[in-house]
């Protein structure tokens, strides 16, 4: 038993030595603690290509009532959202423009802001989107095309003008047709086949869109569905019914998404970005390590292009997520997630361990992939930040990825 533990404390040690010094072979300490019949041994980067290739594509995350709202443009990023409200009454349908005084949208802007909000160009136009549109299907593509068909080329209202950035974020109030309302307040007769009557129906309303104009140069948030504030946009009608007495009907959001014009970065580099859910697929191969060896440490490290990163009013992000799906090659179930945190002094951001990825690849034929992402949902739905970092070929290697393993092999023999 006393033995045992000698033999154990022996790998510690040895471990950490090889760590402190990935590419060189075990001190003479080091090497009369290791057992006799272990093989330690070390492979990096630096003698092997481990990292094999990195795609950069959009990730499948739910882009509707997360929250907030995103509307504007910025280099190379436009974003619009498109508002569905509930509420409607189905009793209106009498009303006339001439009964209805005011139809106001009112959206509360969140603190978050990307681009210059002091000197830059900030407006956007609001349609009323006229055809069925899809949670699944539906893209900024789709919504683009030329001629334009989930809405007409004339906007119903225009934005312009900056937000002054604070603590309490004012609201911003924008006067709407009262067409709008004679339009969603309409009814078409249908059988009720539980009351087994006919009754009046509302005609499906699929709400308005709040796209950037040509020369916005700002991107700006604002509260949606599931708000922690718990403040989203609303609609307020104000009108005259059959009693003659001034009323007013509240209609609020109730279903928002958003919808980015990505563009997906070709040149090898590893790119995550926020909101838009741009992420990284890396791939690597370590079918050099003999199979069911033992991984006794894995490490990852990133170097961050700081000249083509950027953030908002917050500041850079300094963590940064990877993940390991169960499945080999689709990405249902996460098996382990996976932290790298940018060191203070430089623009490295290192997974300290990987080590549980390298064991099951170890086990699978020695090749996986892990997907880099942004971290946590705040940083998935609220921002739009994007980090990028220098790929696997870049030219210079001294900033490429560097992974580093250390290993275990028992030697034959008696």
């Amino acid at each position: 038993m006393f033995l045992k533990k000698i033999s154990i404390l022996a790998f510690v040690i040895a471990f950490f030595v090889l760590l402190s010094a990935c590419n060189d072979k075990p001190t003479g300490i080091g090497a009369e603690l290791l057992p006799s019949n272990a093989d330690i041994k070390t492979i990096t980067t630096y003698d092997t290509t481990l990292l094999t290739g990195n795609v950069v594509y959009a990730g499948r995350i739910e882009s509707h009532n997360r929250g907030v709202i995103h509307i504007g443009a910025y280099l190379d990023n436009s974003v619009t959202s498109i508002l569905r409200y509930d509420r409607v009454p189905d009793s209106l349908s009498y009303l006339t423009e001439n009964d209805i005084d005011s139809v106001i949208l009112t959206i509360y802007p969140e603190r978050y802001a990307l681009g210059d909000t002091v000197n830059g160009y900030y407006g956007f136009d609001i349609f009323k989107v006229s055809r069925r549109w899809s949670l699944d299907t539906t893209s900024w593509d789709s919504l683009f095309v030329s001629p334009r068909n989930y809405f007409d080329d004339k906007p119903l209202a225009t934005y312009e003008g900056r937000l002054k950035l604070a603590d309490t974020m004012s609201p911003v109030s924008i006067n709407l047709p009262k067409s709008l309302m004679i339009d969603w307040f309409r009814t078409v007769p249908m059988y009720d086949s539980v009351k087994k009557v006919t009754v009046d129906s509302l005609i499906p309303n699929w709400g308005i869109a709040l796209v950037p104009k040509p020369n916005t140069n700002v991107v700006f948030s604002f509260g949606s569905q599931n708000s922690a504030t718990n403040k989203y946009s609303v609609i307020r009608a104000h009108y005259r019914g059959k009693n003659a007495k001034d009323t007013v009907s509240y209609m609020y959001s109730a279903l928002d998404k958003v919808f980015f014009k990505k563009n997906i970065a070709i040149d090898g580099s590893i790119v995550v970005q926020n909101g838009a859910n741009i992420w990284s697929k890396l791939q690597f191969d370590l079918s050099m390590i003999p199979p069911n060896a033992g991984i006794h440490k894995a490490q990852l490290d990133i170097v961050l292009d700081s000249a083509n990163s950027y953030h908002g009013n917050n500041k850079l992000d300094t963590i940064i997520q990877a993940l390991l799906f169960k499945e080999k090659n689709e990405e249902k179930t996460i098996f382990y997630d996976y932290t790298a945190a940018k060191d203070p002094e430089s623009n490295l951001y290192r997974f300290p361990s990987l080590t549980s990825a390298v064991q099951k690849w170890n086990l699978e034929g020695g090749k996986g992939q892990l997907i880099i992402t942004p971290y946590n949902m705040i940083n998935l739905a609220y921002e739009m930040d994007k980090l990028v970092f220098f790929g696997p070929n870049h030219p210079d290697s001294s900033k490429r990825p560097v992974l580093k393993v250390i290993y275990s092999t028992i030697k034959s023999g008696k």
